[in-house]
């Protein structure tokens, strides 16, 4: 595959290469609707089926398995559709979401719940619709046909005079084969993403249980694990309610930073989406003002949110929805808590709080009583921690990986879908 010169000419969508021509959605193809399939029809096994709101969650621009299914009796009065089939969520909250699609490469039966607008081409290269129709070209047209406002809902009549660019066939699926090996690559990564992430949270079910009750010791240590509670060597704070710190004073840059529940990213940080308040904030309160080790937890809204202090760009305070945990007198490894409270055992003490209610608020009267073994030398808490903080990094660079391939497929959908640069 290689590069190819062009010319361009305006059009009412802007400029393409000479050779394309801009078409309506309503000459490409024939559009019809899906219908039926309750929630109550769906079950894990039997014939494939597609809804509209798994377009938003499950699908991005091609279909090729599935995560529903129904019965035969279902499916009879339901759509079927075909291998090809482009499928558009007819429903949605937002305008710039309304008729996110997939096209659907799938040659056995399928069939099509109601609010999914069907739209079978006539002689185009599907793969390459299915990128097309969820480019910003194409998406800034759907979201001027969605009607309503609580829930936006749009129609074929409104797809089809969507306008589009159509290079010829050859070209289109040279497009669609060069995206589809960059989609190919990240569900790679994806996929050895979702292994990493297996493969340690057993390790911490082994290193992290005392080896008395069945956990896998390192060699080399020796000595009896103790139980202890959060409250018996932990001190904790958190933003008192007198302090009175709104929304109002939240900044958009500053020198001290901010620390909201919303700024916790895969275990630490993200500094980068921090507000920031004043000086005297930040003087206001030295027990919550950010040390490196220190763990934090989400005690509003979704709580148990967990972030690990390991690095410090500026001084930074804490809102009034996170708690500090900090050792009492170094009696544990920082990095060593921190494992414990992104453990299963940590999610199952939240579970068997909020039993039988919804809670929405983490007590300090409760947190305090949650009980975890620790190994009794602190050589011990860091080797186990170095062991789970190297799984973490291993999985840090995958996903890093995986960012920088949807960059560049980004990138590679705005030059290739609107003939920026051309493939022959």
């Amino acid at each position: 595959m290689e590069l190819k010169e062009a010319t361009y000419t305006n059009t009412e969508i802007g400029p393409i290469p000479e050779d394309w021509s801009v078409s309506t959605l309503g000459k490409i193809g024939l559009f019809f609707k899906g219908k039926g399939i309750k929630k109550d029809d769906v079950q894990s096994d039997g014939i494939p089926c597609i809804r509209y709101g798994e377009l938003y969650t499950k699908y991005d621009n091609i279909i090729t398995s599935f995560h529903s299914y129904i019965t035969e009796e279902v499916a009879n009065a339901s759509n079927l559709i075909k291998d090809g089939d482009i499928l558009f969520a007819g429903s949605g909250e937002t305008r710039e979401e309304i008729g996110k699609c997939a096209a659907l490469l799938y040659s056995e039966r399928v069939y099509a719940g109601g609010d999914i607008v069907i739209l079978r081409p006539f002689n185009y290269d599907s793969t390459f619709l299915g990128y097309l129709l969820n480019a910003p070209i194409v998406a800034r047209q759907k979201s001027i046909k969605g009607q309503g406002d609580a829930v936006v809902h749009i129609y074929p009549s409104g797809l089809s005079s969507v306008k589009i660019p159509v290079p010829p066939k050859p070209e289109q699926q040279a497009i669609a084969t060069a995206l589809r090996d960059v989609d190919t690559l990240i569900s790679k990564l994806d996929k050895l993403i979702a292994k990493k992430k297996a493969i340690k949270q057993g390790a911490m079910q082994r290193l992290l249980k005392s080896p008395s009750q069945g956990g896998q010791r390192l060699p080399g240590f020796e000595g009896e694990w103790v139980e202890k509670s959060l409250g018996e060597n932990s001190i904790l704070k958190a933003r008192i309610g007198w302090q009175g710190l709104t929304t109002n004073e939240y900044l958009n840059q500053g020198e001290y930073y901010l620390i909201t529940g919303t700024d916790f990213n895969s275990g630490f940080i993200r500094w980068n989406t921090c507000h920031f308040v004043e000086k005297d904030r930040y003087d206001q309160d030295k027990y919550i003002q950010s040390q490196l080790g220190d763990i934090l937890i989400t005690k509003d809204g979704t709580i148990g949110k967990v972030a690990f202090i390991n690095e410090l760009p500026k001084p930074a305070t804490l809102n009034s929805g996170v708690f500090v945990v900090r050792p009492k007198n170094h009696s544990y490894h920082p990095e060593f808590m921190y494992h414990i409270f992104m453990s299963v055992f940590f999610k199952d003490f939240l579970k068997q709080l909020s039993a039988g209610s919804t809670i929405n608020h983490l007590y300090q009267k409760d947190f305090v009583h949650f009980k975890y073994s620790l190994p009794p030398t602190m050589a011990e808490q860091k080797a186990v921690a170095t062991i789970l903080s190297d799984m973490d990094k291993e999985i840090e660079k995958l996903e890093a990986n995986k960012s920088k391939y949807l960059l560049i497929k980004q990138g590679m959908m705005q030059e290739l879908l609107t003939g920026k640069t051309r493939l022959v």
